[in-house]
């Protein structure tokens, strides 16, 4: 039984082994933190120029450690081939977040009583867990803290704060997911070695 559920996450990763590798998704999840704080009005007043020579700083942060991450997965795990599954959800992807992008610009605008961006992203975040093997209950409580922040505008909280607290939820549940999803495919698949103990 043990041995059938071994195989069974062992081809779950494999299947879908790009979007396990959750190092990529770390610096994300800061950048959009950031990014929360930056829109909240603890930043009205603060200029600009401040404001937008943090972000860049950020955003060039993020791009670095990407580069990072994805050098340490090639150097653990080689190159690996992506499966045509991941290819379709590759494209699925590429025409589904700028939806999920318009539709937060427009609760942004709106101000509707109840953050309708809140709920799509909570049924995204756990979309995105089924499409991609599954079996992360991590993404499930993403989605769940996600879906909380839908009533909070009925509780009186201003549509500046709104914004500011969605961005901060989805980056720290990006970077923690993120980070639990690596942990993930390290006990799934541990890194290959050379005899020294590093990495090949």
């Amino acid at each position: 039984m043990n041995q059938d559920r071994r195989l069974e996450e062992v081809r779950r990763v494999t299947a879908f082994f790009s979007y396990w590798q959750g190092l990529r998704l770390v610096p994300l999840g800061f950048m959009l933190m950031v990014e929360g704080l930056l829109l909240s009005p603890l930043f009205e007043g603060k200029g600009l120029g401040v404001g937008v020579i943090l972000l860049g700083v950020v955003v060039a942060t993020v791009l670095f450690s990407c580069v990072i991450a994805a050098g340490y997965y090639r150097s653990a795990y080689g190159v690996v081939r992506n499966p045509a599954t991941n290819r379709r959800l590759d494209a699925w992807l590429v025409l589904f977040i700028p939806l999920l992008a318009l539709l937060l610009a427009l609760d942004a605008r709106l101000e509707l009583p109840v953050f309708i961006s809140g709920l799509v992203w909570a049924g995204a975040a756990w979309l995105y867990e089924r499409a991609t093997g599954g079996g992360r209950r991590h993404w499930r409580l993403l989605a769940l803290a996600l879906a909380l922040l839908a009533p909070l505008p009925l509780l009186g909280v201003s549509p500046d704060w709104m914004m500011s607290l969605f961005l901060g939820v989805l980056g720290l549940g990006y970077a923690a997911c993120g980070m639990l999803d690596h942990l993930e495919l390290t006990r799934i698949l541990p890194p290959v070695k050379d005899d020294d103990g590093t990495a090949l």
